[in-house]
C-alpha cells in the first residue's frame, strides 16, 4: 500500500534539511521569507479573512473564556516553503506540469524517492524491504523495469517480494524463490528453490 504523498512527506524534511543549503540557497531562502511575509500581510488585510477571524474568535470565546484571538496564517510561513513541494511530471520539450496522478506512475515515483533516500542517507545501514504484489497497477513493461531495478540495484540487496507476476521475476538472480500453494485449502505446502 505504498503512497506517494505519505512517502514524500516522510522524507521531505531530511532531503530539504536547512543544513544542506548552500550560500546561494540561503540567500534565496531569505528572499522567499520576505515574499512570504508580504503575501501573508496582504492576505490578512482581506475583508473576508478579517470577518472570518472575528467570527471564529467570538465562537471560540462563547465556548471558553480566554484572552486570545484566532488568526489565520499561511502554512507556508509556519511550516516552511518546502512543506508545499509536490512532485509533478514534466515531459521533455514541454513546459506544462502534469499531476503524477496514475497509480502506476505514482508508485514508480515513490520507488524512485525511496531509491534516492536509501542511496543518500542509508548507505551505512542494512535496509530490508517488504514488497507486496507491486504488479498491481503496473503494466508488463513497468513490471520488467521494476524487476531490473530490484535485482540489480545495490539499494535492494535485502528484500522480500510477494508476487503472482512472472514479469517481476524476469531479472531474478542469486535469490531464494519460495513457492507456497494449497492442495485442499486446509494446509499449505511450500518449497524453496535456490536460484544460482
Amino acid at each position: 500500500l505504498i503512497n506517494l504523498e505519505k512517502t514524500f512527506s516522510k522524507y521531505r524534511n531530511k532531503i530539504f534539511n536547512k543544513k544542506n543549503l548552500s550560500a546561494s540557497d540561503i540567500s534565496i531562502s531569505d528572499v522567499i521569507k520576505g515574499l512570504t511575509k508580504d503575501i501573508n500581510e496582504e492576505v490578512g488585510k482581506m475583508g473576508v479573512v478579517k470577518e472570518f477571524e472575528t467570527s471564529l474568535t467570538k465562537s471560540y470565546k462563547d465556548l471558553k473564556k480566554e484572552d486570545l484571538q484566532v488568526t489565520l496564517k499561511s502554512e507556508m510561513s509556519i511550516k516552511g516553503y518546502f512543506s508545499d513541494l509536490i512532485p509533478y511530471i514534466k515531459k521533455d520539450e514541454d513546459d506544462n506540469l502534469y499531476p503524477s496522478s496514475g497509480d502506476g506512475r505514482k508508485k514508480i515515483i515513490t520507488y524512485s524517492l525511496i531509491n534516492y533516500f536509501t542511496e543518500k542517507f542509508n548507505k551505512n545501514k542494512i535496509s530490508i524491504y517488504l514488497i507486496e504484489e507491486p504488479e498491481n497497477s503496473l503494466h508488463r513493461s513497468m513490471q520488467i523495469a521494476l524487476s531490473k531495478k530490484l535485482f540489480s540495484n545495490e539499494a535492494y540487496k535485502y528484500f522480500f517480494l510477494t508476487t503472482h507476476s512472472s514479469e517481476l521475476l524476469y531479472e531474478l538472480d542469486a535469490a531464494s524463490l519460495i513457492r507456497i500453494y494449497s492442495k485442499d485449502k486446509i494446509k499449505c505446502s511450500s518449497y524453496i528453490y535456490i536460484v544460482e
